[in-house]
């Protein structure tokens, strides 16, 4: 989860966030961790029970979770925008309230 939340992201731009990576990045990313995690489960727990772990199931699961992370990084940004826009009425009127003015 780590990975992906790492690698799926570009870096930060103030104001916007940290964009999704572009796709043949993403790419890269998830193939080269399904190889990784392969690896690791074969050299460090000697395989999985004899059941074989597939590059490409692992890859189908860190894809899937990287589509989750992006959505929900779009629900939050979409409640940021949305509470934004709340603050900005709510000093509106304390201006109005306040000062007589409109802002």
């Amino acid at each position: 989860a780590k990975s992906n939340s790492l690698h799926c992201f570009g870096e930060l731009v103030m104001g916007e966030g940290r964009p999704p990576v572009m796709q043949p990045e993403l790419e890269a990313h998830l193939t080269a961790l399904a190889a990784a995690v392969v690896e690791a489960i074969g050299r460090d727990f000697g395989g999985c029970g004899g059941i074989p772990v597939e590059a490409g199931l692992i890859e189908a699961a860190a894809r899937e979770h990287a589509h989750e992370l992006y959505m929900q990084q779009q629900q939050l940004n979409d409640r940021l925008a949305e509470a934004n826009a709340a603050g900005e009425e709510g000093r509106r009127q304390e201006m109005r309230h306040i000062f007589g003015i409109e802002v």
